[in-house]
């Protein structure tokens, strides 16, 4: 009895002789590669996970710290016929190098220090909630209200080579936090129209610095303060309830009190209501000629169905097969000359008579 053996590779019986046996170290040793290959890859990768996730510790490590040391960003620069802002106040000299002179300039730096403490102190005591007014509108500091910017909600972003703010879009918001401090920053996608341009601009790695919230039109600078410190303390939850809260009702009606409203009226012009009704003639022709080319293109395809139907080479849509006309006999003889038949090929010699050569083997 021959030895056999399965081999679960090749799906197939082998047998136990020499090419068998080889078979099976070749099969095995296969397997045993493929296993020590498959193993190879997913340690490399668990190594290259590790590596990049240690990377980008180190990195939000590193940009916690500069962001514990650095200072306030700068503000933006000042708009055309704006005051540019102040300049920041000068600290003491804290060089460690040898001072000069009497009692009484020690005395004199000891009283600018602390009035420079005294005025520090009443700055940070006269809090402004991150609420300022320009050009008759009241804005929200996107770095102080970072938690305001969500997706969606709509902002103005500063745009250093136009220098100016421009109506914006938060298209994506993504918050970060930073590992061993408890901080957070947010990163944000902004979508803007520029001037001059036909197709709207996307910013991606937007910091919250760049971005400020426009309160609605007509809102006071002292309403909107008061607003965001009812918010912070608890008071109210959204922008909305602190509207709200802000009507003043009248007690004995139970309705609110009168206020003054904005009108706009646009007069257009005729030459924008005849270039709008030249524009939509135009378009609606477009359309027509479009949905005749279709009904003309739908038609031919119907009429290639048919059983009949067949290709024109000299033009029209169809030619069929004509059943109820008779063949003309006259115009068959007239492109072939007469009846046809068939001509005798003269062969060369036909005249000698061909004389068949005997043998012993035909009698």
């Amino acid at each position: 009895m021959v030895e056999r053996h399965y081999c679960k590779f090749c799906n197939a019986w082998m047998q136990g002789d020499k090419a068998g046996r080889k078979h099976r170290e070749k099969v095995e040793e296969t397997l045993k590669n493929k296993s020590q290959a498959k193993t190879d890859a997913q340690r490399s990768e668990r190594e290259l996970r590790d590596q990049l996730q240690a990377i980008e510790e180190e990195a939000l490590a590193r940009h916690a710290k500069d962001l514990a040391t650095a200072g306030a960003p700068p503000p933006p620069p000042p708009r055309r016929g704006q005051a540019p802002p102040p300049p920041p106040r000068r600290k003491p000299d804290d060089s460690g190098g040898k001072r000069f002179g009497s009692d009484e300039a020690r005395s004199r730096d000891e009283h600018h220090e602390d009035g420079g403490d005294a005025e520090q102190a009443a700055t940070t005591k006269e809090d402004d909630f991150g609420v300022y007014e320009a050009r008759g509108s009241v804005f929200l500091e996107g770095k102080r209200h970072e938690s305001k910017l969500e997706t969606g909600s709509a902002c103005e972003i500063w745009v250093e080579e136009l220098e100016e703010w421009l109506s914006a879009l938060i298209e994506k918001a993504e918050e970060h936090v930073i590992p061993y401090t408890g901080r957070s920053f947010r990163r944000l996608t902004v979508t803007y129209m520029a001037p001059g341009e036909s197709q709207p601009v996307i910013e991606d790695e937007v910091y919250a610095d760049r971005v400020r919230i426009r309160m609605p039109a007509g809102m006071a600078l002292a309403t909107a303060r008061r607003m965001i410190r009812q918010m912070e303390t608890g008071e109210v939850e959204s922008l909305e309830d602190a509207g709200q809260a802000q009507v003043v009702v009248d007690e004995t009606t139970g309705m609110g009190e009168w206020s003054t409203v904005v009108v706009r009226e646009v007069d257009e012009s005729e030459e924008a209501v005849a270039q709008r009704e030249a524009e939509a003639h135009a378009d609606a022709e477009a359309l027509a000629d479009q949905e005749k080319r279709r009904d003309a293109l739908d038609d031919l395809s119907a009429q290639g169905d048919n059983a009949l139907g067949a290709f024109n080479p000299w033009g029209g849509s169809y030619k069929g097969v004509q059943l109820d006309k008779a063949v003309d006999v006259d115009a068959i003889r007239i492109s072939t000359n007469g009846d046809v038949g068939f001509k005798k090929r003269k062969r060369a010699g036909g005249d000698k008579r061909q004389k068949r050569i005997r043998s012993s083997d035909d009698e």
